[in-house]
């Protein structure tokens, strides 16, 4: 009976030890976050958007646990038009929402109708992305004002109609 106990209390010891100077296990609240990310070009592939943008707002959805960010973008090298556009993610590290930052510029990887994204893919911030932009290439820049062509044709040909109207007066 003795040999039974202390075989017990050998056993318990030693796992309460292993348990405690085990450093190598760690809890991460994503599952993605113990082995890394994508490369850039993987990334880029699997993407239905990348571009790079300032962070212009943040709605957080208690209820739903997301939060939706817009951006104002600067550079496309995939799946955006225009030089608005909003990316979904999740509100916190326990759903691996990505940390967005008020007035920061980041490069952004992002999937799915509506775009969205999460801390285990590329997204960076803009100052930090050099390993991806050596891959990506420049990327194409969206003009601040867009439609500045169209309004200015719009405005030639509707000068040009009122000479012509006052011409044959």
């Amino acid at each position: 009976m003795k040999t039974l106990h202390l075989t017990i209390t050998v056993f318990l010891f030693s796992i309460i030890v292993f348990l405690t100077f085990d450093t190598n296990q760690y809890a991460y609240a994503c599952s993605c976050a113990s082995r890394g990310g994508p490369s850039p070009s993987e990334a880029f592939e699997k993407s239905t958007a990348v571009f790079s943008g300032e962070v212009i707002e943040i709605d957080k959805n208690d209820s739903s646990n997301i939060k939706t960010v817009k951006f104002d973008v600067q550079r496309v090298w995939k799946g955006v038009s225009g030089n608005q556009t909003t990316v979904i993610t999740g509100s916190g590290d326990a759903n691996c929402g990505y940390p967005f930052v008020m007035n920061e510029t980041y490069l952004i990887y992002a999937v799915g109708d509506p775009l969205y994204t999460q801390s285990c893919g590329r997204n960076t911030l803009f100052a930090d992305s050099y390993d991806d932009l050596r891959v990506l290439g420049p990327g194409t820049e969206v003009p601040e004002f867009p439609f500045t062509i169209p309004i200015l044709l719009v405005s030639i040909a509707s000068l040009i109609v009122f000479y012509r109207i006052q011409i044959r007066k």
